[in-house]
């Protein structure tokens, strides 16, 4: 007999119990034979099944987990009347869940079956692992068959897994930056939890160095604290001060490390900071300037220089290269491996220069970087320029030539010669042209002009002047040689040309010296003496020196004259020749001896007389407040000598040698030698005085 009632829907899979298999199959094999069902002896069945779910759940840790069981009834051959088994919900049933093992193992919870006979229990952990749960009706509860219960069984079993959040901090990669701590370069490190908690997490950290170092003067400053995620935060931060610098250096690491987590699982405990180093090092070389120099050499130093220290050493390489300077005329060359240490920025280099005499243009060569290792080149040249100091001076000299009595057929050169101080590297050229004197063009010489070249590394050029000879007696004559439009300096532009007239053999002679040591005679008027010129000359603070000999006078005068000025005939009676000399401040050293004269005086004169008359020569001298060692004599204007230690003392000696008088105001005869002061000579040569 089936029943009508409507059996109740499961939440989970039944299972079949295997008691209530036998009773069913019992029941239809005594139907099966034809006898009568006995009420009576049927066996009445009711249990209890109870089923828990899920099977298998994960949930993290604080979080809550719901479970449901299901309690049924089963029942057989209860009912007479109606259907012979059934199943229903148990309702009002309390049922206990328990943890059976697991890290809550030994947790409990309670709960009541609703109309639908279904329990639910929600419990949390705080503990990761796996727990292992059964749920069981507590008591008996009368079901469809009145007092034939059973008792209750546990459930299936369910897993329930609890899992933590994972923690884990990203790598950081930033540029050092160059202001130290004001401000800092920050390094921003991200700690992430993979799910949001479910209850508060808590994790320590801390800073750790590797290849950069701690500390406010270092690399990095160090840090350590706590980090705490409330309920649904999944990421925090950690700002790590980084110290910026000026010093090119590798790239460096540091760590930041979480430790101790507090409601999670650390799954990456290790934040990489890399410091990306941006000082990067340029290497440049300045320029040098040095004068050449005239021998030896001269050193050309270079400065390289780095824009900011290293902490690594730092080489670069080195060479020269010529310019207009050349190795090894101008400069020595140089080539190897410079090296800066840490810490250095600056190295130097030496370039020895060459010193010569040659005039040249300013030269250069260069200093070649290459081949940097731990830098990058910003300058790789350094001009080294070589400032030549050799000038180039041009002068010319005088020329002194007879005249000659030949025109032009041939004429007489005057040849110049026109010089460098120093040998040029590069031509020089010049003008030059002649400039009357006393002497005019074309009457006594050939106008010239031109230009003169020298080239390279010549120091010596000549010209010609021709000089038109005549039979003419005529006074010494002067012409000049100027130079001009000169590629070089001009030291002394202007030769002059001296031409001697050799038609005066019947003219005067004349010579004034105003002092005479031994072959010394500093102030000389007309020295040649033949033939008499208009000639003065004078010195202050005369001082000659020549052995254990001295003469020295605060002014010394020499002059000649002749009148008149321009013997164009033979003289004429009156015409005359005079030589006179003065000096003041005398003073005489020889030996033991001093003289010493305030004013010194000597003239000399020869006059033609009319035509058989004798030709008046006359001569004189005077000293005024003479002293020998230290005695003062009187004024002296006649001749005398005297006798000293080891030396003679002649005042106003005239000497008369065939028509030629020589008047001397004092001299001096030691066995050294002979100091004449104050000396007048004319003479007439062959008989001017007859016309």
């Amino acid at each position: 007999m089936s029943s009508s009632r409507p059996r109740k829907a499961s939440l989970f899979t039944r299972a079949w119990r295997p008691g209530l298999l036998v009773a069913i199959l019992i029941f239809g094999l005594v139907a099966a034979s034809g006898a009568a069902p006995s009420v009576e002896a049927r066996k009445i069945v009711q249990t209890y099944d109870t089923f828990l779910g899920p099977a298998t759940a994960t949930n993290l840790i604080g979080a809550n987990h719901t479970l449901a069981a299901q309690v049924y009834v089963s029942w057989e051959n209860c009912d007479p009347e109606g259907d012979q088994s059934g199943t229903d919900p148990a309702t009002h049933v309390t049922v206990q869940l328990r943890v059976t093992s697991g890290p809550n193992q030994g947790h409990t919870e309670t709960a009541t079956t609703n109309p639908q006979g279904i329990a639910e229990f929600t419990y949390t952990s705080s503990k990761t692992g796996t727990d292992h749960l059964v749920a069981r009706p507590l008591g008996v509860v009368d079901g469809h068959c009145q007092g034939a219960n059973t008792a209750p069984q546990p459930s299936n079993e369910v897993v329930a897994n609890w899992v933590a959040p994972k923690l884990s901090i990203d790598n950081v990669t930033f540029t050092e930056g160059n202001t130290e701590l004001t401000p800092p370069t920050h390094a921003v490190f991200t700690v992430s939890l993979d799910q949001p908690p479910a209850q508060q997490v808590k994790v320590e950290y801390a800073t750790a160095e590797d290849t950069a170092t701690q500390g406010p003067n270092n690399d990095f400053v160090g840090q350590l604290g706590l980090l705490t995620f409330d309920i649904g935060d999944i990421s925090k931060t950690i700002d790590i001060d980084v110290v910026g610098d000026l010093i090119a250096e590798p790239d460096e690491t540091f760590n930041v490390v979480l430790s101790n987590p507090q409601g999670a699982q650390i799954a990456d405990d290790t934040g990489v900071g890399t410091i990306i180093d941006d000082d990067m090092v340029e290497i440049e070389i300045d320029d040098v300037t040095v004068t050449e120099g005239d021998s030896g050499t001269t050193p050309a130093t270079f400065t390289v220089s780095l824009s900011n220290a290293s902490s690594t050493t730092i080489t670069v390489g080195y060479s020269t290269a010529d310019g207009s300077a050349i190795t090894p005329d101008d400069y020595a060359s140089k080539a190897t491996v410079l090296e800066f240490p840490p810490g250095e920025i600056s190295r130097t280099i030496t370039v020895d220069v060459m010193g010569d005499l040659v005039d040249e243009q300013d030269e250069f060569f260069e200093l070649l970087l290459f081949n940097p290792v731990n830098a990058q080149i910003a300058d790789d040249t350094g001009i080294g320029t070589v400032i030549d100091d050799d000038v180039a001076e041009i002068s010319i000299n005088d020329v002194t030539v007879t005249e000659g009595n030949t025109g032009l057929s041939p004429a007489t050169p005057a040849v110049f010669t026109v010089t460098l101080s120093t040998p040029s590297a590069s031509e020089i050229t010049l003008d030059y042209a002649t400039a009357d004197g006393t002497a005019t063009a074309p009457q006594d010489y050939v106008a010239t002009n031109g230009t003169l070249t020298f080239p390279p590394l010549e120091t010596s050029q000549t010209l010609t002047v021709p000089v038109v000879g005549d039979l003419e007696d005529e006074p010494d004559e002067e012409f000049y040689v100027e130079l001009s439009n000169a590629n070089a300096t001009i030291a002394d532009n202007t030769g002059i040309g001296t031409i001697i007239d050799d038609e005066r053999d019947g003219s005067f002679s004349c010579r004034a010296s105003a002092l005479r040591v031994l072959s010394i005679e500093p102030v000389v008027a007309n020295e040649p003496d033949v033939p008499c010129l208009d000639e003065a000359k004078s010195l202050v603070d005369v001082d000659v020196i020549s052995g254990l000999l001295s003469a020295s006078a605060g002014v010394a005068d020499a002059s000649t004259d002749q009148t008149p000025d321009d013997l164009q005939e033979p003289p004429a009676a009156g015409d005359n020749a005079v030589a006179h000399a003065d000096l003041a401040d005398v003073s005489l050293a020889a030996g033991l001896n001093l003289i010493q004269i305030q004013a010194v005086s000597a003239d000399a004169k020869a006059e033609c007389a009319a035509v058989g008359q004798e030709p008046p020569v006359l001569s004189g001298s005077s000293l005024v407040t003479l002293s020998i060692n230290g005695e003062p004599l009187l004024t002296i204007s006649e001749p005398i000598t005297i006798p000293l230690l080891v030396a003679s003392l002649h005042l106003n000696q005239t000497v008369m040698e065939q028509g030629r008088i020589t008047q001397r105001t004092l001299v001096l005869e030691t066995l050294l030698g002979d100091i004449v002061i104050g000396e007048a000579t004319v003479n007439f040569e062959g008989n001017p005085c007859d016309s």
